[in-house]
């Protein structure tokens, strides 16, 4: 009986708001927010059949011009938005509710170009192979004099295992482009460590330094060790510089 149920459950919820895309009221939370509630409030099962319906919703409201200056303040249950000093680039992610072992995220900034237009970018389509990550903190910098983006954002992967990762950005010709602001082959600052463990990611304006805690991952169990060092990346004018550190 429960199966023959289940796709009556689904096309109950597809008839509801998920209906109403083409009749997208650009900058109306209450719709947009139904269409959150319906995603939540669904089973698992049911929420990842929803998902690509509320992720186009999602894109064709942000895209909209007048989209940009609102807060959202009504999707603080569901999404987290964070702000760049200058507010001209800000952040929306939610759980996407898969129940693996690896945490996925939906995830995208905005952002006005030079010219007025409202842009979006996928930063989950931009993660490549390193994982899917919940923005944790979005800060305007300053490199060769010129205004740059850091995000800071959380992870975790399969075998009991998380990370963090430091992104930089910056406008370019209307597109947001990842740098190699830290000189590495990734062009992003990735720590892992075991669920357990803290890494303590985190950026200060003050001081424009970068700190982490790092871990040794121990090739022969798996896992990282206890040892860890407290490492710090400077922020200077023509990006950021690895800093002396200490063990814990």
């Amino acid at each position: 009986m429960k199966s023959r149920l289940f796709p009556l459950y689904i096309i109950l919820l597809l008839s509801g708001p998920f209906t109403m895309q083409g009749q997208n009221s650009r900058g109306d939370q209450a719709e947009l927010k139904a269409h959150f509630n319906s995603f939540f409030e669904a089973d698992r099962d049911s929420a990842h059949l929803l998902l690509p319906a509320l992720r186009k919703t999602f894109i064709n409201e942000l895209s909209a011009e007048g989209s940009f200056t609102n807060e959202y303040d009504s999707l603080s249950e569901y999404v987290v938005v964070k702000y760049a000093q200058d507010s001209l680039l800000k952040t929306f992610c939610w759980d996407e509710r898969n129940g693996g072992c690896c945490y996925t995220s939906s995830c995208f900034a905005q952002y006005k170009s030079s010219d007025g237009k409202v842009h979006l970018y996928d930063l989950e389509e931009a993660n490549g192979i390193r994982g899917e990550i919940y923005v944790k903190q979005v800060h305007q910098i300053s490199i060769n004099q010129e205004r740059h983006y850091l995000i800071l954002g959380w992870g975790s992967c399969c075998g009991g295992k998380q990370f963090e990762v430091a992104r930089v950005y910056r406008f370019k010709d209307g597109d947001l482009i990842k740098l190699d602001a830290f000189k590495k082959p990734h062009k992003e600052l990735y720590i892992g460590a075991n669920r357990s463990q803290e890494i303590k990611l985190n950026y200060q304006p003050q001081s424009k330094t970068l700190s982490y805690t790092s871990y040794i991952l121990e090739e022969d169990t798996g896992f990282y060790s206890d040892t860890s060092k407290m490492k710090q990346w400077l922020l200077e004018p023509n990006g950021f510089k690895q800093l002396i550190d200490a063990t814990h």
